[in-house]
C-alpha cells in the first residue's frame, strides 16, 4: 500500500448545509454519512456531496431482502458510491443489496459492516456466540462470496478481513487519529474519521510512510 489509504471524512451529526460546507472545506474526496443524514433532506445531501466526491453511506441496512435491495438501489441512485449493510443481515439480504446498488448506480458497491452494534460482552444476548474475531471472519467470508465490494471493521480486525477475504476493500472507522498507524499497518484501504482530525490523520500516515510501514 505504498500510495497510502484513501481518506474519508465523516460528516455525522451535521445539518445538511453544514455537511456540504464541511465537505467542501475538507480537501478530501470521499465523504461518509450515517443514517442520521437519511432523514429530512437526506437524498439531497447525498446528491450534493456526490458532486464533490464519492459518498460512503453508512446505513447498516438490515431487514427483509426485498426491502433492503430497494433501499440500497435508491441510495445508490441518489449518488452513494458505497452503501453499508449490517453484517448480521444474512446472505439473502446481502445478495439483494448487491444487486440493488448495481441497478441504482452502476459502479456503486456494498460494504458489509462487520462492526457489531453491541459490545463484545453482550453479543450472546442477541444470539451470537462467536467471539468478535470469529464473527468478523465469518462476515468477511460471506461478504466476499456474495459480491460485496468491501468490509467495514474496527482497526484491530483489519488483518482478519485480509486473511479470509483478500479480494475485498478494507474500510475502518477511526475513533481517534492515534489509531491511524495501526489501521495502516493492518492493511486498511480506506480510513474514515472526523473532519477535525484530518491534519492528525495525515501526519500519522506520513509517519508510517517515513518508517517504511503500511506495506
Amino acid at each position: 500500500m505504498s500510495a497510502g489509504p484513501v481518506l474519508a471524512v465523516a460528516l455525522g451529526g451535521l445539518s445538511a448545509e453544514d455537511a456540504v460546507r464541511a465537505a467542501g472545506a475538507s480537501q478530501a474526496n470521499v465523504f461518509a454519512v450515517g443514517i442520521d443524514a437519511l432523514s429530512g433532506p437526506g437524498p439531497g445531501v447525498i446528491g450534493a456531496l456526490a458532486r464533490l466526491g464519492d459518498v460512503f453511506v453508512d446505513a447498516r441496512l438490515s431487514g427483509p431482502a426485498a426491502s433492503v435491495g430497494l433501499a440500497a438501489r435508491r441510495l445508490a441512485a441518489y449518488g452513494a458510491r458505497w452503501v453499508t449493510v449490517d453484517g448480521l443481515a444474512g446472505e439473502g439480504t446481502l445478495r439483494s443489496a448487491v444487486a440493488g446498488v448495481s441497478v441504482g448506480r452502476p459502479g456503486s458497491g456494498v460494504v458489509v459492516a462487520a462492526v457489531p452494534e453491541v459490545a463484545a460482552g453482550d453479543l450472546g444476548t442477541v444470539g451470537v456466540s462467536a467471539s468478535p474475531g470469529r464473527l468478523v471472519s465469518r462476515i468477511s467470508s460471506l461478504a466476499e462470496s456474495c459480491g460485496a465490494e468491501g468490509v467495514l471493521c474496527a482497526p484491530g480486525q483489519l488483518s482478519v478481513v485480509g486473511e479470509v477475504a483478500p479480494g475485498v476493500v478494507r474500510f475502518a472507522v477511526l475513533a481517534h487519529a492515534d489509531s491511524a498507524a495501526e489501521a495502516i499497518d493492518r492493511g486498511c484501504d480506506t480510513l474514515i474519521f472526523d473532519a477535525d482530525e484530518l491534519v492528525d490523520v495525515k501526519a500519522a500516515i506520513d509517519r508510517v510512510r517515513g518508517s517504511g510501514g503500511g506495506g
